[in-house]
């Protein structure tokens, strides 16, 4: 019993870096799955309004990767996908697709929500949760230039909030959702987004179970080691991204019974 959830929790912490196939399409799957999560919920936003390819493109990239990139910056190192070959191009590939590609478009809408919804949300919510314990991993195990920053509890909660959703703020900041951008209060500072909420809950969670003063408490609850604490992360960030899902349906139903009810013709 110890091995298979030994070789589960493996499973779950080696997802980011799974690739389709080592030698002829090395790209990371979930991050392909995250490029059609993101590139199918911007097109569907700008509901077909024109744009060039370099704009779109350039917004696709914030979205996915502005708040790595963002905490990266602010701890005074590269970011990640500056050092791979692939990161870029998964998101690059998947937009062309999905743009420029009608097939590939209405192919990915042909399946059903109840279906495609939860992998995207799912492998959204690992993706997220592994930048984020990443980053406050990277904070306090490896900035031995930075000694000061292992003890700010600052340093830890803004970049590894902004590490799960730093681009949505860059993006409403823009709005780059619309064809034309100009700059505005994000409104995330004017009513903190459920995304932001639920990335800071993670952040704090996680940053709890690894702290010392709070290593005991957590013993108690067999999270005595660093993977399960990610475990467990990952577990919730990915539950809370599927209670949103849960919502969204409901709503969306919600206004397909009132169109329908509108369309109906009145009896005289």
């Amino acid at each position: 019993m110890v091995e298979s959830n030994l070789s589960f929790s493996q499973i779950i912490l080696n997802s980011p870096k799974l690739v389709w196939h080592e030698k002829y399409v090395p790209l990371n799957i979930l991050s392909t799955l995250h490029a059609l999560h993101i590139n199918l919920n911007y097109k569907k936003s700008l509901e077909d309004k024109p744009i060039s390819w370099l704009q779109g493109l350039f917004a696709v990239i914030v979205m996915s990767l502005g708040g790595s990139t963002t905490s990266a910056i602010l701890c005074g190192k590269a970011p990640h996908w500056l050092a791979s070959n692939t990161t870029i191009t998964t998101y690059l590939i998947i937009y062309f697709l999905i743009f420029y590609i009608p097939f590939f478009h209405r192919f990915c809408n042909s399946i059903p929500k109840m279906i495609l919804d939860p992998i995207l949300l799912i492998a959204d919510g690992i993706l997220r949760t592994y930048s984020i314990y990443s980053m406050i991993d990277n904070i306090l195990f490896e900035m031995n230039d930075e000694p000061l920053l292992k003890n700010s509890w600052v340093a830890i909660l803004l970049c590894g909030t902004l590490s799960g959703c730093g681009g949505s703020i860059w993006v409403s900041a823009f709005q780059m959702k619309s064809p034309n951008w100009s700059f505005t209060t994000p409104s995330t500072f004017l009513e903190p987004t459920y995304d932001m909420k639920i990335s800071f809950m993670i952040t704090l969670f996680y940053a709890s179970t690894i702290s010392s003063s709070s290593w005991m408490i957590f013993q108690k609850f067999n999270l005595d080691n660093l993977d399960q604490r990610k475990i467990w992360a990952i577990i919730g960030m990915a539950g809370l991204n599927l209670i949103k899902l849960k919502e969204t349906l409901k709503n969306d139903n919600n206004n397909n019974d009132d169109n329908n009810n509108t369309q109906k013709p009145k009896m005289l």
